[in-house]
């Protein structure tokens, strides 16, 4: 019997598909398949020498091309994404008097043969070895435990193959959560379940007019106005301001009366640039609010649309001196579930609490705050029951705002 490590990608795809080429009958079972990589061309192409190919569809990494070119192959099954998690990378050979089998690491994937650290074993000896016997014998019964691929099964794999892509994408990223540096008792984000999180949402702050009403009668007619018309542009011009948190206390007060202040969650007021870019000249920041959806979820690719539209609606100077701000006012404003704006009175709380440098940009915001937030377990709590938790639910991350809001650091 001959034994040898695999660790090298290259050697290892040279040795299967060496062994694929050369052998007689061959038999696969493997958790995970991709396309575009050597080890697949060969199995693709010497497909009639299978005596059993299964392959599991847990976790949907397995793509559905890959299902789709073998599914007419009567050798071939599939194991369905329920029950048990099928992970074996089990690759078999006849070849001559002979059995070759590769075991270990190595998925049916590109990532597998190409950039990841894998370890598997060849192992070599006589086929009536019963030892070697019984490699070619779980693989049989893996493939009697799969399944046919049928039309109905396989649209229903490419769907949930589609919804599960994003949420692979965004879990291979490291996110670099940090317990809070500040010194006031308050917990830091990473900290809060949903309870703890409600409660601190409902004190009202000495020295602060927020109350938590409020704040959630302005997100909600935020929210109200946005609906209104297809885009920002589209509004009238104190419905503009409004969003974009330019309307000043007195105006505000004379034009909606008691109980919205739409400064509230970052006053823009005083940026008299942005504030003329917001009457005058909304069609980039139109453009850049139409980069995140109104509703669902809201991804990398989306906020990078925005952060490039916005650069641009903006000046040079007057996106070095107010970007984070008056960017982040219209993104927590547009989606309060998502984001939270950075303004005066929190700037330094939020830079504390999230053990973070308080110099933080849009070209950062999304990995210093929006990720962090996405990790916490008040942000991932279902929504509630009761209606004002809902209201809560509904603006949460905006809302981070009445936590670590400072009156005292008001301009």
């Amino acid at each position: 019997m001959h034994i040898e490590l695999l660790t090298d990608s290259k050697h290892a795809t040279d040795t299967l598909v060496a062994l694929m080429g050369s052998c007689e009958r061959a038999a696969w079972a493997v958790a995970w398949a991709t396309e575009n990589h050597k080890v697949w061309d060969a199995a693709y192409e010497h497909r009639a020498k299978f005596r059993n190919f299964v392959v599991g569809t847990h976790n949907f990494v397995t793509t559905p091309s890959v299902i789709e070119r073998f599914q007419s192959e009567p050798n071939f099954r599939v194991i369905h994404a329920t029950g048990a998690l099928f992970h074996p990378k089990l690759y078999a050979f006849r070849v001559g008097e002979d059995t070759a089998v590769v075991i270990g690491s190595h998925n049916l994937t590109r990532s597998a043969f190409s950039a990841n650290i894998e370890a598997s074993t060849l192992i070599q000896g006589k086929a009536c070895d019963p030892s070697m016997q019984g490699f070619f014998k779980f693989i049989s019964d893996a493939w009697n435990a799969g399944k046919e691929v049928t039309p109905e099964w396989l649209f229903a794999y490419k769907s949930n193959y589609e919804r599960a892509k994003q949420a692979h994408k965004e879990l291979k990223v490291w996110v670099d959560a940090k317990p809070s540096k500040a010194k006031d008792g308050i917990p830091g984000p990473d900290e809060l379940d949903w309870a703890q999180f409600v409660e601190l949402v409902k004190i009202e702050k000495s020295g602060s007019t927020h109350t938590l009403e409020g704040r959630l009668r302005v997100l909600e007619g935020l929210r109200s106005i946005f609906r209104k018309v297809p885009s920002y542009k589209d509004l009238d011009v104190d419905d503009r301001k409004r969003i974009a948190g330019t309307m000043g206390e007195a105006d505000s007060r004379k034009k909606d009366g008691e109980g919205y202040d739409w400064a509230w969650f970052g006053a823009m007021a005083s940026n008299g640039s942005f504030s003329t870019t917001v009457i005058n000249d909304p069609e980039g920041l139109s453009r850049a609010l139409d980069c995140i959806p109104q509703v669902g979820p809201v991804h990398r690719e989306h906020y990078d649309a925005f952060v490039e539209v916005f650069k641009n609606a903006l000046s040079s100077d007057l996106y070095a001196s107010g970007g984070i701000g008056n960017g982040t006012r219209l993104l927590a404003m547009k989606r309060p579930d998502q984001f939270v704006c950075l303004c005066s009175p929190n700037k330094r709380g939020i830079a504390e609490h999230f053990n973070v440098p308080l110099n933080t940009t849009l070209d950062t915001y999304w990995e210093r705050i929006v990720q962090r937030i996405r990790g916490t377990r008040w942000w991932n709590a279902p929504e509630p029951s009761d209606a004002l938790e809902r209201r809560i639910w509904a603006g949460r991350a905006a809302l981070l705002d009445a936590i670590y809001y400072d009156p005292a650091q008001r301009k």
